[in-house]
């Protein structure tokens, strides 16, 4: 299994636990950016997440004896900005409590990697797209390719 398919997992997982604020899964997308900017803008769907490849080594990491693959996964979570700065800094902080603990209930994507973590959560910026004010919240996502995996 390639990064490919982890890249997808990371998807996949992104969406289940972002469900209760998204309704669509092409709100969670890989590179397609266009295809998130007609779910934000066309669709009006307040949330949206791009990630994109962010590099790749192979490196000894322990337990594995040999080189292994160490993928990095750059995302994007955007947040539409609507209502009172109260409510949307509120909901901003959701969002970085839900990244923070994605993966602690499944490390290992469903079995497909021996782990994946959130490597780091960078300040949010405020930014204007389309005159939509927004928030976007940069991110990284680690994912360890194992040789038995």
């Amino acid at each position: 299994m390639g990064y490919r398919e982890k890249e997808q997992a990371v998807i996949d997982a992104i969406y289940a636990a972002f469900s209760e604020q998204m309704d669509h899964t092409d709100q969670v997308v890989a590179g397609d950016i266009d295809t998130l900017l007609t779910q934000l803008f066309g669709e009006s769907k307040k949330y949206g997440c791009l990630l994109d490849f962010g590099g790749g080594s192979r490196s000894f990491i322990e337990p594995f004896k040999k080189k292994i693959w160490n993928w990095s996964i750059i995302g994007v979570f955007m947040l539409r900005y609507t209502g009172e700065i109260k409510e949307v800094e509120d909901e901003l902080r959701e969002i970085i409590e839900i990244l923070a603990t994605l993966f602690e209930g499944d490390h290992t994507l469903d079995g497909k990697t021996p782990w994946v973590r959130i490597e780091r959560i960078d300040q949010p910026e405020v930014t204007q797209m389309n005159d939509v004010p927004m928030y976007w919240l940069p991110f990284e996502i680690r994912v360890v390719e194992g040789p038995d995996f």
